[in-house]
């Protein structure tokens, strides 16, 4: 296996801790750490991955894997499984593109889906179990507010030095792992109300795919929010999106809009100045009569009365 000239280049900044496939022919060996990949308009040519989570913070890039390409933007997460063939492009553009990656020696991942995974009765028994038929599931995992908050973590400690950054570094790998593992046992959970489905491939891409329009219900701006851009960000047909959306959540994409735009209208009623039209528009309604109807059938009281309230 050829050294990679890409990582090469880089392991001052890394501090010659060797985490790239190419620099060693066993997998075991490759050290679990935190990593930054930054730069503009370079390739990485070809690498084969172990299990690493990927939080990207700035600018956009292409990630090939197993065959299949991804545009990802921040903020995103990806998930590389072991053994997947993969390929990074980031193309010349304005922002700089940053990501930190959090890479794991393959002996430290069956020991840490074990601790996540089996009983604290078996784990006391034996603390040295591990689990060797973990299979990770998802590949991309778009707009988490909890992704946001732990690569804000993970900047902190790559400043860091010495034994404080060794302490912080295992803190911030297994806070990632326990979001990790929730993560994967709750997309794991939607694969049954997908029973009509047959292959787990498609499964397993309808389930990404919704995901990331539940997040994006959840982190956008409301007055942006529209099933059909749900529905198109999904890459479904609307009534598709629709069908597949209320299987998995129990409820459609448009009460979840709903409800989160009301929530923002109560918010900006009760914590600003904000005339009951400008909250309206705010949330994207082009009039107050629309708003105060769906308020009032909402809450229960009109947003006049919720003004006052305050």
């Amino acid at each position: 296996m050829n050294h990679c000239p890409y990582c090469s280049a880089r392991l001052d900044e890394i501090k010659g801790e060797v985490y790239c496939s190419q620099h060693i022919t066993c997998f075991d060996a490759l050290e679990s750490g935190i990593f930054p990949i930054n730069g503009n308009g370079f390739d990485s040519g070809d690498h084969i991955s172990r299990f690493s989570i990927r939080f990207v913070l700035g600018g956009f890039l292409t990630y090939t894997i197993d065959k299949s390409q991804y545009q990802i933007f921040t903020p995103c997460v990806t998930l590389f499984n072991e053994f997947v063939d993969y390929l990074l492009k980031v193309p010349i553009q304005n922002v700089l593109s940053s990501q930190v990656g959090i890479a794991l020696n393959p002996s430290k991942l069956r020991s840490a889906s074990a601790a996540f995974t089996e009983s604290s009765e078996k784990l006391l028994d034996n603390p040295e179990v591990t689990n060797d038929f973990f299979t990770p599931i998802s590949s991309i995992w778009n707009f988490s507010k909890k992704a946001e908050q732990l690569s804000s973590k993970i900047q902190n400690v790559i400043s860091l030095k010495g034994v404080n950054k060794s302490d912080a570094k295992d803190e911030i790998v297994s806070d990632i792992l326990e979001w990790y593992f929730q993560e994967n046992s709750r997309f794991g959970g939607y694969f049954s109300t997908l029973n009509d489905v047959k292959k787990n491939s498609t499964k397993e891409e309808l389930v990404r795919r919704l995901e990331i329009a539940n997040e994006l219900i959840q982190y956008s701006n409301p007055s942006t929010l529209k099933v059909s851009h749900l529905a198109k960000q999904s890459s479904l047909s609307e009534f598709h999106f629709i069908r597949l959306y209320k299987k998995m959540y129990g409820k459609s994409p448009y009460q979840d809009v709903l409800q989160k735009k009301m929530k923002k209208a109560m918010l900006l009623l009760e914590t600003t100045s904000l005339s009951i039209f400008e909250v309206a528009i705010s949330v994207g309604y082009e009039d107050q009569s629309s708003l105060s109807r769906l308020f009032k059938n909402h809450f229960g009281v009109t947003p006049l009365k919720a003004k006052k309230g305050t």
